[in-house]
């Protein structure tokens, strides 16, 4: 006999992964759409922000599932799993370099980040590959794994902290040379959604990483789910409006800056 609120705690489910498709798809979207730009135009910054943002959300999540990671250590292809973590880690360094590119591109201690994190990163998998394929049969793989991916979320995160503090530094330099009318509206409009869209895809780290430290599944637990639909929903519709914004935003942007 079904527990009295499973129905709606299933439903909550469903919904919340919907949310986290949504999110999946819309990331998968302007990757490709930013690609397709740096071919046409051959800049640097439109390749490395799609390629990046593919291979962690449309690469390294799916394939982090479908390796079994989550259930039993004896249940995850472990091979598998560092493959899908690699293609990830691999994303979260071509998005530091986005923004040592377009931020700090002249800026030693920028560089010195990217490099440090493109050897941290790779040396926190292998610590979790060897305590995964050392952990007893029965032990969940996120307990096994514990130690060394909250070392990980702490790279992954500082990606999106670091993208979002300097999005927000030229969003407020915009807006004063708006007041002027030294700067375009929507230029001002991408840096702001931009930033929120950082915020909320660390959040989304966070929310991993608390279950990793409290023991919750990853996969199927509402505490990393219900903040993952949320953010994922605020992360989509800002990512979305600052790559791919429609005619009517555009107009409504310009409109105001006329008024």
């Amino acid at each position: 006999m079904e527990a009295p609120g499973s129905a709606d705690t299933r439903g909550v489910q469903v919904l919340a992964e919907l949310c986290v498709l949504l999110y999946v798809a819309t990331v998968t979207v302007v990757g490709v759409r930013m690609l397709i730009l740096a071919r046409k135009t051959g800049g640097r910054p439109e390749l490395l922000l799609g390629a990046g943002s593919l291979l962690v959300v449309a690469v390294g999540l799916p394939t982090s599932i479908a390796s079994g990671f989550g259930k039993s250590a004896a249940e995850v292809h472990v091979a598998f799993w560092m493959a899908s973590e690699l293609a990830t880690q691999l994303g979260i360094v071509l998005l530091y370099l986005f923004a040592q590119q377009v931020f700090r591109p002249g800026a030693p201690w920028a560089r010195a980040v990217v490099i440090g994190v493109a050897i941290y990163l790779p040396v926190c998998l292998a610590g979790a590959g060897r305590a995964l394929e050392a952990a007893a049969p029965q032990l969940d793989s996120v307990a096994a794994t514990r130690g060394w991916l909250l070392l990980c979320f702490l790279g992954y995160g500082g990606c999106f902290l670091w993208s979002s503090a300097e999005s927000m530094l030229q969003y407020r330099m915009a807006v004063r040379r708006q007041a002027l009318g030294l700067a375009d509206p929507v230029v001002a409009s991408r840096f702001l959604l931009f930033s929120v869209y950082g915020l909320a895809a660390m959040a989304i780290m966070l929310a991993n990483a608390a279950a990793v430290l409290f023991g919750f599944n990853l996969a199927t637990s509402l505490v990393v789910l219900g903040p993952s639909a949320l953010l994922g929903l605020v992360a989509s519709a800002a990512i979305y409006f600052a790559f791919l914004p429609p005619r009517w935003y555009l107009a409504r942007l310009r409109s105001r800056t006329a008024s």
